[in-house]
């Protein structure tokens, strides 16, 4: 019965590529809400979202989280061990100013607290529209726990 195996073959084969799928993060999407993350992403824009583990995550990306139960969508600026600050609207970290390699509407001003230490599971995420957006400058820093996703390239 050479047709049952090929049958069981591709049966198993299915199977692992949608674990490994799954394991992997597989990419769905997500229609927007707000002016935050103006010029580079639009009210109502639908966007390819994956879901990600925290070590996965770089600085300039974009990332999907959760903070006391709203869905939020921001840029990873700071982060787990960094020092960010926020001085005569310019970004720092570590001492350095932030080369920001996408475009920035409005002027990043800080309310409150300017300098943050992060921890071992903390990010700082600011939203691309600085002046039209609620980030880490007013909730404080992300943990690694409340990332859901990352924006796909």
């Amino acid at each position: 019965m050479p047709s049952r195996r090929m049958s069981l073959l591709l049966c198993a084969t299915i199977v692992l590529f949608s674990s490994l799928l799954a394991a992997c993060g597989s990419p769905s999407t997500m229609k927007l809400a707000g002016n935050a993350m103006l010029p580079n992403f639009h009210d109502g824009q639908v966007v390819n979202v994956q879901t990600v583990s925290a070590s996965d995550l770089r600085r300039f990306d974009v990332v999907i989280f959760k903070k006391e139960g709203i869905t939020n969508m921001k840029r990873l600026i700071g982060m787990p061990g960094d020092m960010v600050t926020i001085q005569d609207g310019q970004v720092f970290i570590n001492g350095a100013v932030l080369d920001e390699p996408y475009d920035v509407s409005g002027s990043t001003q800080a309310q409150g607290t300017s300098a943050y230490t992060l921890g071992t599971d903390e990010f700082f995420v600011l939203g691309d529209n600085r002046e039209h957006s609620t980030d880490s400058r007013m909730f404080g820093p992300v943990l690694a726990s409340e990332v859901t996703k990352r924006v796909a390239s």
